[in-house]
């Protein structure tokens, strides 16, 4: 019964005629019939980019505090990543690990080079995380 249902091309309506799609975009998520999340993956990826884009500027500059940028991150990217993820299916451990990758890029690049004796490094993941939380 239920690949009947999936083989239906169309939907006629006292409103006219519904096609079928592979996907589509609802309240700012994709879709898919099948459960799928690779596509809602890749643009939620993508949302995450597209918003350090447009802030990184902000993140360069040194005479804002951590804590203020923190507050930003917090404000403007958590909410963006974390939109519908209650309903989010992730299927594999590399989708999730994805996730938190870009998430750790970004947030080193908030916190910009550590100071050492031989020059400059990364924070590591641990340090990162706890900044995050403080």
């Amino acid at each position: 019964m239920k690949q009947q249902l999936l083989n239906i091309q169309k939907l006629n309506t006292k409103y006219g005629k519904i096609n079928r799609v592979t996907h589509f975009k609802y309240l700012g998520e994709i879709l898919a019939p099948t459960g799928g999340e690779k596509i809602a993956q890749k643009t939620r990826l993508s949302k995450m980019k597209r918003a350090y884009g447009l802030t990184h500027n902000i993140y360069n500059k040194k005479c804002m505090s951590i804590h203020t940028k923190i507050r930003h991150y917090n404000t403007v990217f958590k909410p963006q990543a974390l939109y519908a993820s209650e309903t989010l299916t992730i299927l594999t451990k590399s989708d999730m690990e994805n996730i938190l990758k870009e998430e750790r890029k970004i947030i080193r690049k908030i916190l910009g080079p550590k100071r050492t004796e031989e020059g400059y490094r990364l924070h590591s993941r641990k340090t990162a995380q706890q900044k995050l939380l403080n």
